[in-house]
């Protein structure tokens, strides 16, 4: 018996590419494997090519090093079997029953075993993520907007024309002329040695897409509630907040006036302390990009997050490609922008020296780069203590090179970016990169 995913699959070979935008489906309706991955070559052929062929699928597989995994040309080109034997309405609306089964199915075994574990957190959250996947799925279903060249036309000339419209620059120093435009659908990776600052320059970022009015969503797989609600006082009220207890009586008069101002942005930032479940962090987004339209959102950090359909086979970069994939495609499937945190080492470092991290130091995660459109390097000098940040990747702008010195206010909150060239001891890199990681 052809499965349901065999059958929607086949209906979209040969087909206008229209078609495939039109009956889009989250890839989690997918198993993870073989046809998951045929699927977003698929989307990703359908954006390309106004007919999407065996040919143009097969080219996105060979292009992403999937074409080997998935069987090779063969297992694309059986797919024509079946083109034809069923509607493609009828196909997707069966994909959506089994895939929603089999939801269900696994949810509710993952649930019995973390609960007879004692783990109920877990069971909670597999609770959760299965409900907001159902949702997903079944919403996938909603009819789609219709928009021809003249409507997408008219639309960008009364939007660039109108001041009311047309989106905001962000101010952020330095980076303003890589970062300073929301850009959905793409990712950005901040990566840097530990202690470098990652979660302050995700913070610094949201503040500022918030301010410009964007609604954002900050996932911290790696630090609780109550630690970013420190670093969130320190930043509104300009002291360090990390230690409640160690607080003046001037520090709580001005935590209390601070907070008593009107901030319209705070309502338009949600930071939520997060498990590390792939499948559950797609699915927070998703939720939040319907519910409260966020359009950015930032994950802290990649090395941490895992996947409940993990191998035990399966290298670190493995996981980290699946894992990253899954996000990136979540967050174009929903228009949202995404940043995503990741680690970056050093195999002999030596004490005293300072080392500006390249794509080469990224830990297990060089896929993460080779998938970001921007990519921004964070760093400290061990002499001075300063901290600067270079994009090392722009394929939106071309603003690689672009640098700053990064002003640390109270608590460690970023305040400021200023355009600068640092030292040549301080941009020396650690490891240099090459030109294979300029792409364009």
């Amino acid at each position: 018996m052809t499965s349901p995913e065999v059958l929607y699959l086949a209906q979209l070979i040969d087909r206008p590419a229209s078609e495939t935008r039109r009956t889009a489906l989250p890839t989690e309706a997918f198993e993870h494997g073989t046809w998951r991955m045929v699927y977003r070559a698929i989307v990703a052929a359908s954006h390309d090519h106004g007919l999407v062929t065996v040919e143009a699928v097969c080219s996105e597989l060979a292009e992403a090093g999937k074409l080997h995994d998935v069987g090779g040309r063969g297992v694309v080109s059986s797919l024509v079997e079946h083109s034809g034997a069923h509607l493609i309405d009828g196909a997707r609306t069966e994909l959506v029953a089994h895939a929603t089964q089999r939801v269900l199915t696994e949810s509710s075994y993952a649930v019995r075993i973390a609960a007879s574990e004692g783990r109920a957190r877990d069971a909670v959250e597999h609770m959760q993520a299965a409900q907001r996947l159902v949702g997903a799925l079944q919403g996938a279903a909603s009819a789609t907007v219709l928009k021809s060249v003249r409507d997408h036309i008219q639309a960008y000339v009364a939007a660039a024309a109108s001041p009311a419209t047309r989106p905001p620059q962000m101010p952020l120093g330095a980076l303003s002329k890589a970062c300073g435009d929301i850009q959905p659908g793409t990712m950005g990776l901040i990566y840097g040695f530990s202690q470098s600052g990652k979660s302050w320059m995700m913070q610094y970022l949201e503040r500022a897409y918030a301010t410009a009015g964007y609604p954002t969503l900050r996932v911290s797989c790696e630090d609780p509630d109550t630690v970013n609600a420190g670093r969130l006082v320190s930043e509104v009220c300009n002291i360090d907040a990390s230690a409640p207890h160690d607080l003046r009586r001037e520090d709580w008069q001005r935590i209390m006036a601070a907070t008593g101002q009107d901030n319209e942005h705070w309502d338009r930032r949600y930071v939520v302390e997060h498990s590390a479940s792939i499948e559950a962090i797609v699915q927070t987004i998703r939720t939040a990009a319907s519910s409260v339209g966020i359009r950015v959102a930032f994950v802290d950090y990649a090395q941490i997050l895992r996947a409940a359909s993990a191998r035990a086979t399966d290298t670190q970069e493995t996981r980290l490609t699946e894992n990253t994939s899954l996000l990136k495609e979540t967050c174009k499937e929903v228009g949202v922008q995404l940043w995503l945190g990741s680690q970056v080492t050093v195999r002999d470092p030596k004490p005293g020296k300072t080392y500006k991290p390249t794509p080469f130091d990224l830990k297990g995660a060089r896929s993460l780069y080779e998938m970001a459109e921007q990519g921004l390097a964070l760093w400290v000098n061990v002499g001075s203590g300063e901290r600067f940040v270079e994009v090392q990747k722009d394929k939106i702008k071309g603003r690689v090179g672009d640098t700053g010195r990064i002003e640390v206010g109270r608590g460690g909150v970023i305040r400021e970016i200023h355009p600068c060239t640092p030292p040549s001891e301080q941009t020396k890199p650690g490891v240099g990169y090459g030109s294979e990681y300029q792409d364009d």
